[in-house]
């Protein structure tokens, strides 16, 4: 025996025909999550593979960390795959991402590297950060007297007793400039622990209405290559 339902158009149909509940708020929320809204372009997005991000907040202001030829908009070229900062304001409009640089140079932002030191410890270790506390890779070392390594990973463990204070080692960092120790901060007597952070020299006026389209996770510059995935 079939079981029929009256629906709202006085339209009998057999019950099998009768959408669930859970099938129509599946596509309320599909509808619904494909907007861009101030509330969902709110996060960090991060470009895969690179120390490049994007920070879209609350506020309705940014920050960007990234190579500075990585928009056309960009008017200074520093050393090849070297990060720069900017920060400024966003907007949505026409349902695209919109930002704005801060004209002037910004007092705010500090843009030197700095040694949270933690001192005699059972062995030396230098470890790279950036202003957000993420970790920066380590490309190669150079030890006295050899040619750079490669490295993997952000951090190295030595021993000073191996070391005068008359060497000097070099780390090759991804996406900032090259850190000598000691010559980018003072030697220091015995093992160490060095919490090192970078920070990016700030550039005004780097995005100018910079368009960005989002699709759920993603954003996409519509005048550029640039294109992020949003940080879980």
């Amino acid at each position: 025996m079939s079981v029929f339902v009256i629906d709202d158009l006085f339209k009998v149909r057999p019950l099998f025909m009768q959408r669930p509940i859970w099938y129509i708020a599946i596509l309320f929320l599909t509808g619904t999550s494909c907007k861009t809204t101030a509330d969902n372009v709110v996060g960090t997005y991060e470009k895969e593979g690179t120390t490049t991000r994007l920070l879209i907040k609350k506020d309705k202001t940014f920050e960007f960390i990234g190579p500075e030829n990585a928009s056309t908009e960009y008017s200074l070229k520093p050393a090849a795959n070297q990060n720069i900062f900017t920060a400024g304001s966003w907007d949505l409009s026409n349902h695209q991402l919109l930002l704005n640089s801060s004209m002037a140079d910004s007092l705010e932002y500090e843009s030197e590297t700095t040694d949270s030191i933690t001192r005699f410890t059972t062995i030396t270790s230098f470890n790279f950060w950036n202003r957000y506390g993420e970790p920066v890779r380590i490309r190669s070392i150079r030890f006295p007297s050899s040619k750079p390594k490669p490295h993997f990973g952000n951090s190295i463990y030595l021993f000073s007793q191996d070391f005068k204070a008359t060497d000097t080692l070099v780390f090759y960092l991804e996406g900032y400039p090259d850190f000598s120790y000691p010559g980018t901060i003072p030697y220091a007597l015995g093992n160490n622990t060095h919490k090192i952070i970078l920070r990016e020299h700030y550039r005004p006026a780097v995005f100018k209405q910079n368009a960005f389209r989002c699709k759920k996770n993603k954003m996409f510059g519509a005048e550029n290559n640039l294109s992020f995935s949003k940080k879980k």
